[in-house]
C-alpha cells in the first residue's frame, strides 16, 4: 500500500466517519422534533380540553348565586396557573433538551477538531508506513533516524531523531 492510497483511505474513513456523526445528530434532532411535535400536540389538546371546561364552568357560574361565584372563580384562576405552570415546565424541559443537543453537537465538533490535528500531524511528519513482501516498515524522511528497542507505556516503540 503506498501513501497514496493510505492517505486515501484514512480520508475516505474520516468521511465516514463525519457522515456517520452527522446522520446521527440528524437522527437525533428529527426524534427531538418528533417529540416536541407530540408535546405540543398533548399541550395543545390540554389547552383545548382546559379552555372547553372553562366554557363550560363559567356557563355555570352565570347560573350561580353571588355566594358560589367567589368560589368557583378561586377555582377557575387556580385551574388557569396550573395550566400555566405545567406550559412552564414543558417549556423548561425542551429548552433543556435542546441545550443538551448543542452540547453533543459541540463535543462531536471539538472531536472532529482533534482528529483533523492529529492527521496533519502525522501527515507533516513525512513517515510512510509500507509493507514490502510481507514485512512491514516505517520509511522516515531523510533527515531523520530511528532507534529501536524503546518502550512508551509498557509497549515497544521506536525513537525517531535528527
Amino acid at each position: 500500500m503506498n501513501l497514496g492510497e493510505l492517505e486515501q483511505k484514512i480520508q475516505d474513513r474520516q468521511n465516514q466517519e463525519k457522515r456517520l456523526q452527522e446522520e446521527a445528530v440528524l437522527q437525533s434532532l428529527e426524534n427531538f422534533r418528533k417529540d416536541l411535535n407530540k408535546s405540543f400536540k398533548s399541550v395543545s389538546l390540554t389547552i383545548e380540553n382546559d379552555m372547553q371546561e372553562l366554557c363550560r364552568a363559567n356557563k355555570s357560574l352565570i347560573a350561580l348565586t353571588r355566594k358560589n361565584y367567589c368560589i368557583y372563580l378561586t377555582g377557575i384562576i387556580l385551574l388557569f396557573f396550573l395550566i400555566m405552570a405545567g406550559s412552564r415546565l414543558i417549556s423548561f424541559y425542551m429548552t433543556s433538551k435542546i441545550q443538551s443537543l448543542e452540547e453533543q453537537i459541540q463535543h462531536l465538533e471539538l472531536q472532529k477538531e482533534q482528529a483533523e490535528k492529529t492527521l496533519s500531524a502525522l501527515q507533516t511528519m513525512g513517515i510512510i508506513l509500507q509493507n514490502i513482501n510481507g514485512k512491514n516498515f516505517i520509511i522516515l524522511p531523510e533527515p531523520l533516524s530511528a532507534e529501536a528497542g524503546w518502550e512508551v507505556g509498557g509497549k515497544k516503540a521506536v525513537r525517531i531523531y535528527k
